[in-house]
């Protein structure tokens, strides 16, 4: 399927409090978060690449870094200042801690027919961070941010009821991608994770038959 230009964006900010150091640049499968992450963007085709965090740090080029506006209003601050800043109408927004996200789910969000955003829930909880927004969100968070309202959730209900973005429903075979990494303890367990599912994986044993 051919798709209309769009932006992609990295929310790669924060403080990374509760993990203790920078999340960017934790090793999964061997490589640094943020680049995992890019990757999962890159696979999309954007036609243009945007990256929510500190202009300080070194990006890889063709990227184009935009930092928040005004400290401390975290994540509602990234995303206002990334549609703020976007050339393209819809733009898709991916966290730098879901790991476990894929190019294929991303994908379906971006092929929702019609003019809407397209943000997904679980138990009635909206993912935010690995949505799909128009540009027309923009005045929203403008004025959650003057309210100093800074809640995503809260967000996403005012653009579902401005007619702005709709719901897509997860079941749980799609929620292991929203697997979120904030603490040690749930780096930890993601790894352990994955070694128990490379354990458990079958294995050709033809060779060892002689076959």
């Amino acid at each position: 399927m051919s798709r209309a230009g769009f932006t992609a964006a990295l929310v790669a900010g924060g403080k990374s409090s509760r993990m203790g150091s920078d999340k960017r640049f934790i090793q999964i499968d061997g490589e640094p978060l943020w680049r995992r992450q890019l990757a999962t963007l890159e696979a999309l085709g954007p036609t243009e690449l945007l990256i929510s965090a500190d202009p300080g740090a070194h990006w890889p080029r063709g990227t184009r870094v935009v930092p928040d506006r005004e400290p401390g209003q975290g994540p509602l601050g990234a995303l206002h200042a990334l549609l703020s800043a976007a050339s393209y109408d819809r733009v898709l927004v991916l966290a730098v801690d879901l790991p476990m996200m894929t190019p294929a789910f991303l994908g379906s969000l971006l092929d929702v027919p019609g003019s809407l955003g397209a943000v997904p829930r679980h138990e009635d909880v909206f993912e935010p961070l690995a949505a799909v927004y128009p540009r027309a969100c923009l005045p929203v968070a403008d004025e959650l941010l003057q309210r100093r309202e800074l809640s995503l959730q809260g967000f996403v209900r005012t653009t579902i009821r401005g007619g702005l973005t709709r719901t897509i429903d997860i079941g749980p075979e799609q929620a292991a991608l929203f697997v979120n990494l904030n603490t040690p303890a749930q780096v930890k367990a993601l790894r352990l994770s994955q070694c128990a599912a490379v354990a458990l994986a079958p294995r050709d044993l033809s060779p060892a038959l002689g076959v």
